[in-house]
């Protein structure tokens, strides 16, 4: 399927919808949702959101520490697999619906499936308010700074993680020439020295209700360990020695 055709199918509500979806519902919009994306089509490394770091599944680490979160109110699992699935039960979260395929290609955004799961929360009358995304892929977070990241959505209409970076939003449009366009970095204000940010999957968050202002919030990440992105096999041997030698601080257990 072209990604028109994905849009068409899936995507019918646009933002006019969840204002009106948003204004007609009974009762409060108070709930707090974690979404962990877990696709099993990863090219680099066969299955990584469910390879073995201490024991444990790559995916295990973010259900753990998403399930400790003070204010969170439901942590699911937005996967393809019935594998996955069946481990991230085991680890506590919910997998209400298996993503369609359409949706967990590498050609796709991961906010398309994001998308999916706020309409399934939406079909279900569910109270949502904040839906926040963090991905296995990034698997050093501090509970303490995530729960002020969440917090800070009663602010903000958005908020992330990332990092500062001097390259200019048009280079990193296309990625080791496989052709896929990825979103531009976020901008920062005029006032900054270096204005231009790179997210990454430690945290982002959206807060449903309209009229929150423009701004956005952007937490940056100062620490190398928590930069890590799982993407190579070296990635996995520097996370394991970290865990294996209490290199790092979850604030929770883990």
């Amino acid at each position: 399927m072209t990604k028109l055709e994905i849009a068409q199918k899936y995507f019918n509500y646009k933002r006019q919808d969840r204002v009106t979806w948003v204004n007609s519902f009974e009762g409060a919009l108070n709930k707090t949702v974690v979404e962990i994306p877990a696709r099993s089509g990863s090219t680099r490394i066969k299955d990584k959101n469910i390879r073995e770091v201490c024991g444990k599944p790559l995916l295990a680490y973010t259900i753990l520490l998403a399930k400790q979160l003070k204010g969170v109110d439901r942590v699911i699992v937005n996967t393809d697999s019935l594998e996955y699935a069946a481990i991230a039960k085991e680890y506590g979260a919910e997998v209400p619906f298996l993503r369609p395929p359409e949706l967990s290609t590498n050609t796709v955004s991961s906010a398309m499936a994001t998308f999916y799961l706020k309409r399934h929360l939406m079909d279900e009358a569910y109270p949502l308010k904040k839906i926040v995304t963090m991905f296995p892929t990034s698997p050093f977070r501090n509970k303490r700074t995530i729960e002020h990241l969440i917090e800070k959505l009663d602010i903000f209409p958005f908020v992330c993680g990332g990092f500062y970076t001097d390259t200019a939003i048009d280079s990193i449009l296309v990625r080791n020439g496989d052709g896929n366009v990825y979103p531009p970095k976020l901008r920062l204000g005029e006032d900054e020295p270096r204005t231009f940010f790179k997210r990454t999957g430690m945290m982002s968050g959206f807060n449903i209700i309209p009229g929150k202002g423009n701004k956005n919030y952007v937490h940056v990440i100062n620490s190398p360990i928590e930069l890590i992105d799982i993407d190579r096999e070296e990635d996995l041997v520097d996370m394991q020695a970290i865990i294996e030698n209490n290199a790092y601080d979850f604030e929770c257990s883990i």
